[in-house]
Parts: C-alpha cells; structure tokens; sequence
C-alpha cells in the first residue's frame, strides 16, 4: 500500500513538472538586402520574384518556390510573405532554412514575355546570411519587400531590389512556477520525512540496561 502511494505522489510530480510551452509574438529574426544590376538596353516591365533552393547535385531543386509574387515597377514598396497556410510548399523549404548547413539559396526574377532575356538572380548562403540560432527559434515566415525597380537609360540597366526577411519567435525554455515548486518540494519532504520515521523504528539499537555492582 505504501508503494502505491508512492508511485501516486511521483506521478504527480512528474505532470506538475511538464508546463506549457508558450511561443513569444512573431518577430523578425534576420534578414538581408538583395541588389541586382542586370545590362540590357531593353528595359524590364515586370519581373516574377521567387525563392528556391537549388539542387546541390544535378537532380530537381532541393524545395519548391516560395514567394513567388510579380512586381512592376509602380510596386516599389510592396512587401509579400509566406508561411504554412498560404503555401503548401512553405513547410518542406522551413525545413532547409533551419537546419544548420550552410546551404545555397537562390533569389530568382524571372522576366516573362521579354525579348532577350529568360531572368536573373542572386544566389547566397542561407546560414551566413541569416545568422540567428536555429535552437530555441521557430521560423513562421518569409517575406520580400520591393524596394527598387528602376531602368537607368544612360547606362542600359535595370536595377531590382529588395530585403528578404526570415519571420519567427523565440521558443523559452519551460520553468516550473513557484506552486510548482512548491509542491514538488513539498513531496519530496514528505518521502524523506517517512523514510527516516521508518529508518528510525527498524534501525535503532534496543536500549541496554546497566546493572548495579
């Protein structure tokens, strides 16, 4: 019986040791300016903006697109994100982006219906452009904002750009509270205080009487 009881106490203290875990409101954990200069006499009207990582070896992309918006240059300004319930491919690009390899990402504008020229882009390191901690992070988002989009006449280029933020929250480490602490030292004294009662009823030496010479 006393064993049962024991094993109650225990198993209360275990659930009073598990709180909940609570997520801090979504901030912006890193991000980095993109700047591209592309020569062509001909100017860009729109440019298809999106985010991949490339396959490493010849083989299909590592992730699918994300944040693949289109941009003209009256949307200069313009931010756009994405996260898991707007993009199903959101999640397995999450994936890459928080682990701790240094992989490369690419940052693709692709220029539909123009003459000379399929896209452009810019390819960098997702760790050392990023540099937050991946423990004790949860990435919920991504996003791009437009902040160039201009064509330059006297030197023939188009100049697009942009910052790509990585959005998240800082998951803290669980703390018991003070009533949880409480208890379990409560509990804890209690097993001591019934261990030494037992101790001292079992172990104690029986008296010895002295005799008188």
């Amino acid at each position: 019986m006393k064993s049962l009881r024991l094993s109650a106490l225990f198993i209360g203290v275990g659930l009073c040791l598990l709180p909940g875990v609570t997520v801090q409101a979504e901030s912006i954990l890193a991000s980095v300016v993109l700047g591209v200069n592309v020569v062509e006499r001909v100017p860009f009207n729109v440019v298809e903006f999106s985010l991949q990582y490339p396959p490493v070896e010849p083989g299909p992309p590592r992730s699918g697109r994300v944040l693949e918006t289109i941009f003209r240059p009256q949307d200069v300004g313009t931010t756009v994100s994405v996260n898991s319930q707007s993009d199903p491919d959101f999640e397995e690009f999450r994936a890459l982006l928080g682990n701790s390899d240094d992989d490369p990402l690419d940052a693709d504008f692709l220029t539909p219906g123009h003459p000379a020229m399929s896209g452009f882009g810019q390819r960098f390191s997702d760790l050392t452009s990023f540099p937050f901690g991946r423990n004790g992070h949860l990435i919920t988002g991504v996003s791009f904002t437009l902040l160039e989009f201009s064509f330059d006449p006297t030197r023939s280029f188009t100049h697009v750009g942009g910052v790509i933020r990585v959005l998240g929250s800082e998951v803290p480490t669980p703390v018991p509270e003070p009533g949880t602490l409480l208890l379990v030292g409560t509990g804890v004294g209690a097993i001591i205080a019934r261990r030494r009662r037992t101790s001292s009823s079992t172990c104690s030496p029986a008296p010895t009487r002295l005799s008188r010479n």
